[in-house]
């Protein structure tokens, strides 16, 4: 798919806004638990910092010429997430998630479970584009029904994916592996990018393979 095009102003995320009393803090984290959201580290010092702050009711500004990039991997169990800022050769890690699925529920359901968690993380996060590692479409052959049925699953989860961040107005771009190659300029193939222990400065040694290929995606529409 072909890169999207930027916004004017697309290198620049000049504010993050946050507005939140005691008793909303409160409410958001129960809503968050009672959700099954894994409240990431960068949505909770933020979260704390507002309602910690003796401004309370009043608007709480930080002002950042960061702008927010996030790559997506998903899978039929979980949907792991990365947030980027920086550049393609010195990119910063600002942080990572994942939205766990819930175990009984049937496909409506996580779905729609994907739906609303991926929309906290962007209001959360407000990034400007994001990347989703889509699965290879190359079949060498007739897979199993068991693991055919998984591949309409994922391919399901990327749907509502792409649905939800093209809604809430998030420039998306999707590829898979060989694609995400060609966008980063990589000169190796990423199966040696990935099992390496860094990737231009990011940490990637106590990650999974999944969280690895959603930093790689991220890093797909990340300016030089």
């Amino acid at each position: 798919m072909a890169r999207p095009r930027k916004p004017a102003d697309s290198s620049r995320n000049k504010l993050l806004q946050v507005r939140l009393v005691d008793s909303e803090y409160e409410s958001f984290r129960d809503a968050a638990e009672r959700a099954n959201l894994e409240l990431s580290v960068w949505v909770r010092r933020h979260l704390r910092r507002a309602a910690s702050s003796t401004l309370k009711a009043e608007e709480i500004t930080t002002v950042s010429d960061k702008s927010f990039h996030l790559g997506i991997r998903a899978s039929v169990k979980e949907v792991f997430w990365a947030a980027l800022s920086g550049t393609s050769e010195a990119p910063i890690l600002e942080d990572s998630g994942r939205i766990k699925l819930p175990k009984d529920a049937d496909l409506p359901e996580r779905l729609q479970c994907i739906h609303s968690q991926v929309l906290s993380i962007v209001e959360a996060v407000k990034p400007k584009t994001a990347s989703i590692r889509l699965q290879e479409t190359f079949i060498a052959r007739k897979p199993a029904p068991k693991a055919f049925g998984s591949m309409l699953d994922r391919a399901r989860i990327e749907g509502v994916l792409m649905q939800t961040l093209y809604n809430a107005g998030v420039e998306v771009w999707t590829g898979g592996l060989k694609a995400m190659r060609s966008e980063m300029g990589a000169t190796h193939s990423l199966k040696e990018y990935l099992s390496a222990p860094d990737l231009r400065g990011i940490d990637l040694s106590a990650m999974k393979s999944e969280m690895k290929e959603a930093v790689v995606a991220g890093l797909a529409l990340m300016e030089e």
